[in-house]
C-alpha cells in the first residue's frame, strides 16, 4: 500500500515503521496476529495518528482494520498522557 497519509506524502509503511522504531519492535511483529508488550499500543498509535486527518472507513481501508477498532485505539490513546507524548515526538518527526 502506497497510500499517501498526510500533505507530506508520508506513505502506511513508513508511519509503520517510525511507530515501531519509536516502540522497539519490528515491522514483522507489527503486521503478526500478536498482541503482547507494544505491539498493541503500536497499531493503536498508529490509529490515533491516522485519525488526526481520516474518517474511520479511510483509516480502515488502510490497515484492515475495523472502524469500531479504530475508533477504541483513538479512545485508548486520547486518554493515555504517556501515548499522547509519544504520538507528539513522532509527529514531530514527520513534520521535521
Amino acid at each position: 500500500m502506497t497510500n499517501s497519509l498526510t500533505n507530506k506524502d508520508m506513505s502506511y509503511e513508513k508511519l509503520v515503521e517510525i511507530v515501531c522504531q519509536e516502540y522497539g519492535i519490528n515491522t514483522d511483529e507489527y503486521y503478526s496476529k500478536f498482541r503482547y508488550g507494544n505491539i498493541g499500543r503500536a497499531r493503536q498509535v498508529i490509529c490515533y495518528i491516522l485519525r488526526q486527518t481520516m474518517r474511520n472507513i479511510e483509516v480502515s481501508k488502510i490497515t484492515g482494520f475495523s472502524p469500531a477498532r479504530i475508533s477504541n485505539s483513538v479512545r485508548i490513546i486520547s486518554r493515555d498522557r504517556d501515548a499522547l507524548l509519544k504520538v507528539n515526538q513522532i509527529n514531530y518527526g514527520i513534520t521535521e
